[in-house]
Order: C-alpha cells, then sequence, then structure tokens
C-alpha cells in the first residue's frame, strides 16, 4: 500500500512536469544567448497542523522469524594462528571463543544450537552443547517507518533581462510548482504520521523485545563460555581421542542430531570449523552419514586465500561427499571477515 501510494502520486507530479514541458516548448523566449541557466527551486514542506487519519503500518516490512537448527563441528586444535575474524577487525585461533561472540548473533527466535568437537570417537564424548532459544515466538513488529524520498526540485527556466513571454507558460509552471508542493507536503504529513504511529503503537514493544533479545544472547554466550570450561575439567576423564583428524567419525555424530532435531525447524546448518583433512580418502562402511536438506557453512582456516588451488581442490573433494550425503547447499570461507559473513548469512541480530 506504501509503495502504491507513492507511484500514484509521483504519476500525477510527472504528468504535471510533462504538460508543463510542453507549454514551455511552445512559448517564444528570447535569444538562447541571452539564457543563463537553470535553477533549482526548493519544495519546502508545509507546516499546518492536521490530525492523523487512522494509519495502518500492517503493510510496512516486517521482521522475517526462520528459526533454525544451527550444528557445529569442531577442531579444537585447528590452528595456533589466529585466523577467525571478527567484525572488529580483531581475531582468535580458538572456535569456543569466537563462538561464544557469535552464536549469541545468529540464534534467532525458536532456535537451537548443538556442539561437537572433532576428535572422539562415540556420540557421548563429542558432543559438548546444546541450547534451545527460550524465546518461542516475538512479538509483533514491523520495521521502523522510513521516510519518502525527498522530491526533485521543479528547475526554474531564469532568463537574463527578459520574463517568460506568455502568460500561458506562465500559468503552466506556477501550477506545476504548486502541484509540487502540495504532494511534498502531503508526504510530509503521511512521514509523520506513520512516525507517531509507530512510536505509540509499536515503540515500546520493540524496546521490550530488544531488551529480551540483548538478555538471551548473554545466557548463549555464558553457556558457551561453561561448556568450554566444563570440557577442559573433563578432557582427562572422556576417552582418549582415537585420531587427530576423523572428519567422518565426526559427521555420523551430527547426523544422529539432524536426524532427529531438523524436522521441527525451517532451517537446518551445519558449521564446520576444521580443514576437512581425514587420511581416508572415501566414507567408511561402517558409519551413517545423512544431511537430507542441511546447508552446508565450511570454514577452512589454514586456507590464505578460499582459491587458491590447493584449497580448491579440497572443496572439490568435499562437495561431491557433501552431495552424496544429501545436502541442501555448501559454502566454503576461510577466517577473513568470518564474522561478518555469519552474520549476513544468518541475518543476525
Amino acid at each position: 500500500m506504501h509503495k502504491t501510494r507513492v507511484s500514484r502520486i509521483f504519476q500525477i507530479s510527472t504528468g504535471v512536469v510533462f504538460m508543463l514541458s510542453l507549454a514551455l516548448a511552445s512559448c517564444q523566449f528570447p535569444d538562447a544567448s541571452e539564457l543563463t541557466g537553470i535553477t533549482p527551486t526548493p519544495i519546502t514542506p508545509s507546516p499546518t497542523p492536521r490530525i492523523c487519519p487512522n494509519v495502518d503500518l500492517e503493510n510496512l516490512n516486517r521482521l522475517e522469524i526462520t528459526p533454525a537448527f544451527i550444528v557445529v563441528l569442531f577442531d579444537p586444535s585447528i590452528t595456533q594462528e589466529a585466523t577467525l575474524e571478527y567484525v572488529s577487525g580483531d581475531k582468535t585461533a580458538d572456535v569456543m571463543d569466537f563462538l561464544g561472540v557469535v552464536l549469541p548473533k545468529i540464534l534467532g527466535v525458536g532456535s537451537q544450537y548443538s556442539l561437537f568437537s572433532l576428535g572422539f570417537r562415540t556420540y557421548e564424548a563429542a558432543k559438548l552443547d546444546r541450547y534451545s532459544s527460550k524465546i518461542t515466538e516475538a512479538p509483533e513488529l514491523v520495521a521502523t517507518p522510513i521516510p519518502y524520498e525527498t522530491l526533485t526540485p521543479v528547475p526554474t527556466p531564469t532568463l537574463s533581462g527578459a520574463v517568460l513571454q506568455r502568460q500561458e507558460a506562465k500559468n503552466q509552471y506556477n501550477a506545476t510548482v504548486t502541484a509540487q508542493f502540495a504532494t511534498a507536503t502531503q508526504l510530509a504529513f503521511e512521514d509523520l504520521c506513520h512516525k507517531s504511529t509507530y512510536d505509540d503503537v509499536y515503540k515500546a514493544t520493540a524496546t521490550q523485545w530488544s531488551v529480551t533479545q540483548q538478555a538471551e544472547g548473554v545466557e548463549v554466550a555464558t553457556q558457551v563460555e561453561n561448556a568450554k570450561i566444563e570440557r577442559e575439567n573433563k578432557i582427562t576423564v572422556i576417552e582418549t581421542p582415537f585420531a587427530k583428524n576423523n572428519v567422518y567419525e565426526g559427521l555420523s555424530h551430527v547426523t544422529i542430531d539432524f536426524e532427529d532435531q531438523c524436522k521441527n525447524y525451517q532451517r537446518c546448518v551445519l558449521l564446520i570449523f576444521d580443514d576437512l583433512t581425514d587420511w581416508r580418502g572415501e566414507t567408511p562402511d561402517y558409519l551413517d552419514i545423512k544431511l537430507e536438506n542441511v546447508e552446508v557453512v565450511s570454514i577452512l582456516p589454514q586456507c590464505e586465500d578460499i582459491i587458491q588451488p590447493s584449497c580448491v581442490e579440497i572443496q572439490d573433494k568435499w562437495t561431491s561427499l557433501f552431495d552424496s550425503y544429501g545436502i541442501k547447499s555448501i559454502e566454503y570461507h576461510n577466517g577473513e571477515r568470518l564474522e561478518t559473513t555469519l552474520l549476513e548469512y544468518f541475518g543476525g541480530k
């Protein structure tokens, strides 16, 4: 409704300007050497107070909510070099520290995450943490109203030592200026109505919603930190890792969670922090790996440039393997601008 109204108003203004151009074209102006140029005439919206009608914001853009199941699979010893880059430009080599910052920003309403560490033979030893958002639904919100664009001023023909010689042309020009003034006044009035309605009806709810999201963000960050501390405390009592590079086993572990939970969410995403090095070329027959309709985001921290030949070779190999597991899509990144990339991918807070 908003865009339709703007289109109709601009069509009217454009028509008037077109009629003016025809009228001016028929005028007998002084010699061209006397023409000094075109000077814009600014249009100022009228400040006259009016009473706002009931303004319906229902057709403005609403905040989109897409519950997601996010599973993270990472190698805790992928690198000693800080390669995972935050929005601030700082970098870290610790995946759990990175997740403590990023997960609060990408875990949306009704979403859940699971964390798995590579290097363990059993599901129980590999599983670090699981957290489900306590916010199960969002309030009815609309985006903050955006003002209409400022109208292009009507240009004023200026002549040196002369005036427009035909009264008809002068009248057409004055009519165009008057029409645009009325249009600008109406648009400014509607902008004010939208803002007033938003402030009265939605602003308090939006503010409370922001506070609620921030509180859960703190809880998620704390949850990740506690999972890291707990794993460090138990590292001597859990099973001994049987191999440093066992990507296939890790994928079999996350398969269990995806098959159990994926049906409950609109999106299922697997984040892998690993250089995807496994001593076996093919999936072992004894492992069950199924990633139907899962979006895969693979972070290869050791790749300085994601398109360097050695990294492209790894991507080609694993793209073929992931396709055989039934994935929905896959993309590869290194640590450069990684937080920004993930926020864009998930539509972060």
